[in-house]
């Protein structure tokens, strides 16, 4: 510890001195509670403090040496990180101190030295390392300094190069060698009269007059370039709203530096490619910019390379982590300006909640906020048949049962034209999707209702009495049928359905049987909820047995009487609605995903939605070296013997989580995935699995947390 400039230290070292650390404030708390070992409990904390004033200087030495000794000097510094990372991780009481001084030496760093650092660890992968990457702020201008020295290497000419992977159909076709030129040619000019403008609005941000007034003026300008008697063609209207966006975007992504506004430097207009060092231009790559290749999908997007000139069914491949988000985020603000209503639906509810939460500033600052709509396919279900009612179709089913409802919230329904947008296309060949339907379903309540059910739960036990007649005779049902007399079948027939669920959940239990994976029930925050998707939700249920699974779960004391009694209904379904035909409701769909050049040229595209307009962008990062290894000891698919193969798995761990790198041995996470949680807990609980259980970590549904 106090040799900085050797630095060393050992993890095992630290797990043992981690144990000393909490025998002695273990001691400190029981002698300082108690008067007869209160003097004991003193001289314990004299010494915890002594040893933790000592400690502090040597750890700050490494700070102090880092300043004296390795300044600018990645390859230095990086070894007092580590040490400091090895405390901070496996030390508890120097944690927030040793982080404290990680974040000091990192801030005082300049951003070339930190970017070496990070160049480093890439190189060199190993835990403190990675920690230090996700846990320490200053790295996040750093990796968005390496990712926008990607993008600047990605320029026009690739995008639009075929052999980089650039592919562009028409009415289903791609083009033709002539065609593909001419088209080249289109958007060449285009991206070139964007890039002019974009520039030019940056630049007069970053110089000059407050960057507030001239975010002002770009929204100033977007709205200028809508208004019906602007002089502005279709094509020089959208590429003013993406210069307006995309700069205003850029510009208020800058962060001061070094407590020094940006904006006190260069006023030439050439200042964003400009390589001076002490000029604007030397700050470029601080700025967060969009890539060649998210203006020529956006371009592609609105037909402006097209000879009409206008928006038409479109889907575009954006790999994943190379800006699909932004290219959405836009478009959509885009749309919404030029007086659009847009939906944007994707498959997973993070992931949509991320990506409008990411985008809500830019919607408000341009005022279209409340003409984009962010959610999944359910929500967006839901939506549509709200539109289509006038309002909540389950009030209005319900106000026909008799049942007196306020007015949750005035419905106006919008005259503005309807685009969907969607994220990941994959989703049109998803179970969820095509094919499948959506109901939605009244929740009737009444305390007759509580009281049919409580007495049918109340025979499960008793076999003799356990039988529909029992039910249909009972005193409860003849209540409940007086209390909605005009629906008195409708009541009926809902309780036999609401009997049999019961019966047919019950011999399932004890089977053990699961009709399908999305059925299983998970008990989450006091509620039973099931996969929606990528995530768990408890807005989900199937039909009566969901509210069975409530009882029998308040049966194990799983789910309180509250929680189980909130869920008493007798369910009436509101229509049954394709999924599937929802997107054939919108004016347009615009759709960018990450793998659709499997989808290209499907028939569901082309025949069902209209879509023959398909665009591929290449990868900022070039070709694709992954390669499938078919045969061989390092075949990507093994087969194995059913008493073999929880050995092979453990085999396999080990093989993946020991890399070797310039001859030193490295350990890495390894991610292994079962087809059941069954399945899961069977390898866990296998003598195979003891090798490397002291260090496995299980993740399902219901354990969503890893520490």
């Amino acid at each position: 510890f106090s040799d900085p400039i050797n630095p060393i230290i050992d993890i095992e070292n630290c797990i043992i001195l981690n144990a000393y650390f909490d025998s002695l404030l273990c001691g400190l708390e029981i002698f300082s509670s108690d008067n007869s070992t209160k003097n004991l409990g003193n001289i314990i904390k004299k010494y915890c403090d002594d040893l933790k004033i000592s400690f502090n200087k040597c750890l700050n030495s490494y700070k102090q040496n880092v300043q004296n000794n390795f300044k600018g000097k990645p390859n230095e510094i990086i070894k007092c990180l580590e040490c400091l990372k090895i405390c901070s991780c496996n030390i508890d009481i120097f944690q927030i101190f040793a982080d404290k001084l990680i974040d000091n030496i990192l801030d005082s760093e300049e951003d070339s030295t930190n970017i070496g650092i990070i160049k480093i660890i890439n190189d060199n992968p190993n835990n403190q390392y990675y920690q230090m990457l996700q846990q320490h702020n200053k790295f996040e201008d750093s990796l968005s300094k390496i990712w926008e020295d990607y993008i600047s290497r990605f320029t026009i000419d690739q995008v639009l190069d075929r052999k980089h992977g650039m592919k562009v159909s028409t009415n289903s076709i791609e083009l033709s060698d002539l065609d593909f030129k001419s088209t080249q040619s289109k958007l060449r000019i285009l991206y070139d009269q964007f890039d002019r403008r974009y520039k030019d609005l940056v630049n007069d941000g970053m110089i000059g007059m407050s960057r507030t007034t001239h975010l002002t003026d770009i929204i100033s300008y977007a709205k200028n370039a809508t208004i019906n008697d602007s002089s502005l063609s279709f094509d020089e209207q959208i590429l003013e709203l993406m210069a307006c966006l995309f700069s205003y975007w850029t510009l208020s992504k800058i962060k001061k530096t070094n407590d020094q506004d940006l904006t006190s430097h260069s006023d030439s207009p050439n200042s964003i490619p400009n390589d001076s060092p002490n000029s604007e231009a030397s700050h470029a790559s601080v700025l967060i910019k969009p890539h060649a290749g998210q203006i020529i999908a956006l371009l592609r997007i609105f037909g402006l390379d097209s000879r009409f000139k206008k928006i038409n069914n479109h889907i575009i491949e954006i790999l994943t982590g190379e800006g699909k988000s932004i290219v959405l985020g836009v478009t959509a603000t885009i749309l919404a300006l030029l007086g659009y209503s847009v939906d944007c639906v994707c498959y997973s509810s993070y992931l949509s909640k991320r990506d409008k939460e990411s985008f809500t500033y830019l919607f408000k600052a341009f005022e279209v906020e409340e003409f984009i709509n962010y959610g999944t396919l359910t929500e967006l279900c839901e939506k549509t048949i709200e539109d289509l009612a006038g309002g909540s179709i389950r009030d209005n089913v319900l106000r026909s049962f008799g049942i007196n409802l306020s007015v949750s919230h005035k419905f106006s329904k919008s005259n503005r034209r309807k685009i969907l947008l969607m994220d990941e296309v994959d989703m049109f060949f998803n179970d969820d999707f095509y094919g499948n339907a959506y109901t939605p379903v009244a929740r009737l309540v009444d305390p007759t209702i509580t009281d049919v059910v409580n007495y049918i739960w109340s025979l499960r036990d008793d076999p003799r009495n356990f039988n529909i007649s029992n039910v249909l005779k009972s005193s409860q049902l003849k209540a409940c049928n007086n209390r909605f007399h005009q629906y008195s079948n409708v009541i009926e027939e809902s309780v036999k359905y609401m009997f049999f669920q019961l019966k047919e959940l019950l011999d399932d239990v004890k089977a053990g049987r699961v009709t399908s994976p999305a059925h299983v029930p998970y008990v989450v925050l006091d509620s039973i909820a099931y996969k929606d998707q990528d995530s768990l939700s408890s807005n989900i249920s199937l039909g009566y047995k969901t509210m069975w699974t409530y009882f029998i779960e308040n049966a194990k004391r799983n789910i309180t009487d509250k929680s189980r009694d909130s869920q008493i209904c007798i369910r009436l379904d509101c229509g049954q609605y394709s999924i599937a035909e929802v997107p054939k409701l919108y004016e347009h769909i615009l759709g960018v995903s990450g793998t659709i050049t499997a989808l290209m040229n499907d028939k569901v595209l082309t025949d069902a939605y209209n879509i023959h307009n398909e665009t591929k962008i290449p990868s900022v990062y070039g070709e694709n070296k992954l390669r499938f290894t078919a045969v061989g000891n390092n075949a990507d698919i093994k087969i194995s013997t059913e008493v073999s193969h929880f050995i092979d798995i453990t085999n396999e761990i080990t093989k993946q989580s020991e890399v070797k790198i310039d001859g030193d041995k490295f350990h890495r996470p390894v991610l292994v995935f079962f087809e059941s949680i069954a399945e899961l807990y069977k390898y866990y609980n296998s003598e195979s699995a003891l090798k490397n259980k002291s260090r496995t970590k299980i993740l399902t549904e219901k354990e969503p947390d890893v520490n």
